[in-house]
């Protein structure tokens, strides 16, 4: 369902867990909507899992077609709104 977020094991990366978001709809879409709600799933599941880094990709952009800056805006707003209090990176591929 897209919004939504799960944890698995990161295999050889060097970090922890991974948190994967459904970020496209059943059409292979995004929307600014679906990328609020990834947002908000995978900072909870980092809130539960106690995490104290994270890193965020510009969700949607890709396949999805959202903005960049839009998605940014939009990431950066939840997290400045969430409980988390890790610290955040957000990677803005080329």
């Amino acid at each position: 369902m897209p919004g939504t977020a799960f944890l698995t094991g990161a295999g050889k990366l060097k970090c922890k867990s991974i948190i994967h978001v459904a970020a496209l709809n059943c059409l292979w879409m995004s929307s600014p909507k679906i990328v609020e709600d990834c947002t908000v799933s995978a900072l909870h599941l980092a809130v539960k899992n106690r995490f104290q880094s994270l890193a965020f990709p510009l969700i949607g952009t890709g396949t999805g077609g959202v903005n960049k800056n839009i998605a940014e805006a939009i990431i950066s707003r939840v997290i400045g709104q969430s409980q988390y209090d890790g610290d955040v990176t957000i990677v803005r591929f080329s």
